[in-house]
């Protein structure tokens, strides 16, 4: 969860992925697997490079001309105002309320990517807490120097109109969307990272710790990783006396990226379709979050089938700051570590309570 600028479209960026930028975002995500640093990790893994993470195409706004949550020599910074300046406390947010991401093939280091954004869909829904809620898409296609396209990310952004307040609990969701668009599949050979596969039914479900006690500094870190520093995220003053919450609050994004793991360590790189989920409620310094991964559809059989896996992230309290849907090949899972039980799924339509 957090407050997103309105976006530039209609634009083409390069993006050249280079294997120190993966390690660090890497690093922001909390993700230790040496498939994103050391070539023959993965090699073994079946890559014929070094991977990016799977929301590696966040860190696009590293080189988008002119993107607003950067600071700039010798240009004001929006950070630290304090009600009453040029930024009211009162004016419109734009929220980035869901993302989506469908795979062709994984992002690897050393190539050089064509990011083209574009707007994707938009729409309304008017309620009586929030008033009038405006919806649009910003759709980025990801092509390799020959043009192939490689990765799409749809971001849903949330703007609200007069008539209504922000929640800092959960922005709304556009009921009945899906987790994405399906693109063509790549290759669907299987990671094999070490330990036993165990297939698992649909139904059952993995759990596991994801970050305990969340720092300000990893907060700082994904700042810098992915380009990002809306002061939301670090300023204090801002969050507070602008923005209006307790404190200030990790990037979405962030909490995206490490339920990604929980995806990646189950079925590695190469298997993931779609991810994508929407963002329920902020997640604060201090919090900790624990995820679940519940497999609940299986269509087709062996390095064909397709594996649909509900996720769900929540904090210390049992509040769900995250859901969302991971679609992947193949039927087995590589991490004997992870608790497999079975008790009932979380849905992604839940709702914070």
């Amino acid at each position: 969860m957090g407050e997103a600028p309105g976006g530039t479209t209609d634009e083409t960026i390069v993006f050249p992925i280079d294997p120190v930028h993966v390690m660090l975002f890497a690093r922001a995500v909390g993700d230790d697997n040496p498939v994103y640093t050391d070539p023959a990790a993965a090699a073994r893994a079946g890559l014929g490079g070094v991977p990016a993470p799977p929301t590696f195409g966040e860190a696009l706004q590293q080189f988008i001309p002119g993107y607003p949550w950067r600071p700039r020599p010798d240009t004001p910074w929006v950070g630290s105002q304090r009600p009453g300046s040029t930024q009211a406390a009162d004016s419109p947010v734009v929220l980035h309320a869901e993302q989506r991401y469908t795979y062709v093939r994984p992002v690897v280091a050393g190539e050089t990517l064509r990011a083209a954004k574009r707007a994707g869909e938009s729409w309304e829904r008017t309620s009586a807490r929030s008033g009038t809620l405006r919806f649009r898409e910003i759709v980025t296609d990801f092509a390799d120097e020959a043009g192939e396209l490689v990765l799409r990310a749809v971001a849903v952004q949330a703007r609200v109109g007069e008539g209504g307040a922000v929640s800092r609990q959960a922005p709304a969701d556009r009921p009945g969307r899906d987790a994405g668009r399906r693109l063509p599949a790549g290759d669907t050979a299987g990671d094999t990272e070490g330990g036993a596969s165990t297939a698992l039914p649909a139904g059952q479900i993995c759990q596991r710790p994801l970050v305990t006690d969340l720092s300000r500094a990893v907060i700082v870190q994904y700042a810098g990783a992915s380009g990002d520093y809306n002061p939301l995220h670090h300023d204090e003053p801002y969050a507070i006396e602008i923005a209006g919450y307790p404190s200030v609050i990790a990037h979405g994004m962030l909490t995206m990226g490490i339920t990604g793991r929980l995806v990646t360590d189950l079925v590695g790189v190469t298997r993931l379709r779609e991810f994508g989920g929407r963002f329920r409620a902020p997640v604060f310094p201090g919090d900790s979050l624990s995820g679940t991964a519940a497999i609940v559809a299986v269509e087709g059989a062996g390095t064909d089938a397709l594996v649909t896996i509900e996720l769900a992230t929540t904090n210390q309290r049992g509040a769900v700051v995250f859901t969302g849907t991971a679609l992947v090949a193949g039927g087995s899972f590589d991490h004997p570590s992870l608790d497999v039980t079975d008790r009932p799924a979380i849905g992604v339509t839940e709702e914070v309570r």
